[in-house]
């Protein structure tokens, strides 16, 4: 089963020759507590690999450790494409969501941050990034291509 974005030449469909019709399950896990972001791009992209999303968290959700994401199911070549394009989706949005929570709380109202780099992140990302600095905390984002300021 080729998946669009993967290569026929993939050295995975080597590494994994012989199983392409096996069904396997894969897990998304926290390792520390963590605010649940970017799950409906990391779903999104799962669905394109051709892998079933068998349970997801909810944006916004505090999950302690141990806790799953995103549980998938799928041949092994696409949850191995997986590994490298469904958790970047979540990794990022959960990082950004886990700074601005916590400079959030420890300066309650007391913060402006100015983002200049986000110019230079593709158009892409800056929604899920904003959505991740809102659910972190830092209201009313409003981030351009040039800048961004939550107030």
């Amino acid at each position: 089963m080729v998946v669009k974005y993967i290569s026929a030449e993939d050295l995975r469909w080597t590494i994994f020759g012989g199983l392409e019709e096996e069904i396997y399950r894969a897990a998304i896990i926290a390792t520390g507590p963590v605010v649940a972001a970017g799950l409906d791009e990391a779903v999104r992209e799962a669905e394109e690999l051709g892998l079933q999303v068998q349970a997801a968290a909810r944006e916004g959700e505090v999950l302690p450790p141990g806790h799953p994401l995103l549980e998938l199911a799928g041949n092994p070549v696409n949850l191995a494409v997986a590994e490298d394009r469904v958790t970047g989706w979540i990794g990022k949005a959960s990082g950004v969501t886990a700074a601005a929570r916590f400079f959030s709380a420890v300066l309650s109202g007391k913060l402006q941050v100015v983002c200049g780099g986000w110019k230079k992140v593709p158009l892409p990302w800056r929604p899920l990034l904003r959505r991740a600095a809102s659910l972190g905390g830092a209201q009313d984002a409003h981030c351009g291509t040039a800048f961004c300021l939550f107030g």
